[in-house]
């Protein structure tokens, strides 16, 4: 969605600038970077296919996430509490496999996602995860063609291409693996993004709230603009949302869910080494890492001080938060605002797992357009590569990697390493951080050909909102 006219750009297209011969070259440079990265590429989906594969098979797939969601919809089908322990709603409709759910506490997943997830009540456990795998993978390939409709190349061909090649790239293969909800709620921010009503804009980042609470930096963005349709809507959406969980669950099952459940899934996965918030950075510094399941690892923190923990990451997050909302203020482009917000949304809840960073998808197109458009800057051009082919090294590597600095040698008890060896786990928030900076300076200069405010507007790129 354009929902500011003085973002607006003449046009949909950026000018092309640089002169042609430089162009040719870096051209070339581009396809060689491509060609070179086509075995990391080709490693890692071949890897993403067959844990894919196996995730499918007793009993990896019931610790797939997505059992969470089958669980809170039997519960509710069988008029139970769907907040009760994992384990409790395991042992009553998987039998003799509930053992191999892993996760001992209640679902951390709120009470509209856990309506939403009612048809899946209607399957068994197999049938609901071939069902919910579908479905993502529609999210992905719509989100991917809605992204080149923007870029203005859509083709099924071309959706159908990307969206199968995106399994190596870990947030989306990850996602699949686990079961995840992020590519629904990447495509409803995409939908935000690219339509033209407010009205409309508001139902998709309600939507996003509602089923994961994922995007509120964008609302926020919207409040600060007032656009009151759009934050209007998006709250009538979650206040109906949560009227009809009322009715379904009862609202003692809404209520044990944000008084008790929230809180304490939070104080357990704030110390997991996969969680890289920026929420999570004080009790890394302060407290240090110990992760709730058989592969986590052990980080030390920087400085042994408990009460410090809670502050300085409340600090560091409203920091983070400011910094990144003004840079989306400042920018006269409303393709490289919503990048920000994409970014910013990824990793400024209290719990950011791999899978989050679909959200950098946006962003990374965003930045590819721009840099494809100045004739393909050699700097910026392996810049961007760098940052794709980091996310194609999944968490499970990254945790391998910080295991090579184990300070028991001995190989007895677990992994433990130190503050600074910790510091591979969040290479994720670091190309996080990297993205957003990078397309912040993609989108500094305001090449010729823009407009600016006042100036009349023509083709797509004029929409204007009632």
């Amino acid at each position: 969605m354009r929902l500011f006219a003085q973002f607006e750009t003449c046009g949909d297209q950026l000018p092309v600038t640089g002169d042609f011969p430089n162009r040719r070259l870096n051209s070339r440079f581009f396809r060689v970077l491509c060609l070179l990265s086509g075995p990391a590429v080709l490693f890692f989906f071949i890897n993403g296919v067959k844990a894919l594969w196996l995730s499918f098979l007793p009993p990896y797939i019931f610790m797939k996430d997505m059992v969470q969601d089958w669980l809170l919809a039997k519960a509710l089908l069988a008029g139970i509490s769907p907040y009760d322990p994992l384990p409790v709603l395991a042992a009553r409709f998987l039998g003799p496999w509930s053992e191999f759910v892993i996760l001992r506490h209640p679902s951390p997943h709120p009470p509209i996602a856990a309506i939403a997830a009612l048809p899946l009540g209607l399957l068994s456990c197999r049938e609901a995860a071939f069902v919910w795998l579908g479905f993502e993978l529609m999210c992905i390939g719509v989100s991917v063609y809605l992204v080149l409709k923007w870029w203005g190349g859509a083709s099924l061909g071309w959706a159908t291409g990307l969206t199968i090649l995106l399994i190596a790239w870990a947030p989306f293969g990850e996602g699949l693996l686990f079961g995840q909800s992020n590519t629904l709620v990447l495509l409803l921010l995409i939908c935000a993004w690219q339509t033209e009503r407010q009205w409309l804009c508001g139902v998709f980042i309600g939507c996003s709230l509602a089923i994961k609470f994922m995007g509120w930096p964008i609302l926020l963005f919207c409040l600060l603009r007032k656009k009151w349709r759009v934050v209007g809507t998006a709250f009538a959406v979650l206040i109906a949302g949560h009227m009809a969980a009322v009715l379904v669950m009862e609202a003692d099952s809404v209520r044990l869910y944000y008084s008790k459940v929230i809180g304490s899934v939070d104080a357990i996965y704030r110390f997991a080494d996969g969680n890289f918030s920026v929420w999570s950075l004080g009790w890394r510094m302060f407290v240090g890492i110990s992760g709730p399941f058989k592969q986590s690892i052990n980080i030390l923190p920087l400085f042994a001080n408990a009460p410090m923990a809670m502050p300085v990451s409340f600090f560091l997050t409203v920091v983070f938060v400011a910094g990144g909302m003004l840079l989306a203020l400042k920018r006269r482009d409303s393709d490289v605002a919503w990048a920000l917000l994409f970014c910013l949304s990824a990793v400024t809840g209290p719990i950011s797992w791999i899978h989050y960073l679909v959200l950098l998808l946006p962003p990374a197109a965003v930045i590819l357009k721009r840099i494809m458009r100045l004739g393909f800057p050699l700097g910026q051009t392996a810049i961007w590569f760098l940052l794709i082919l980091l996310l194609l090294v999944p968490d499970s590597m990254l945790n391998g990697l910080a295991a090579f600095f184990d300070l028991q040698p001995s190989g007895f008890g677990p992994v433990t390493v130190s503050f600074w060896a910790g510091l591979l786990t969040l290479i994720p928030l670091a190309v996080t951080l990297g993205m957003m900076a990078f397309v912040y300076q993609t989108g500094k200069t305001m090449p010729p050909g823009f407009c600016s405010p006042g100036m009349p507007r023509e083709g797509k790129g004029a929409r204007y909102y009632d």
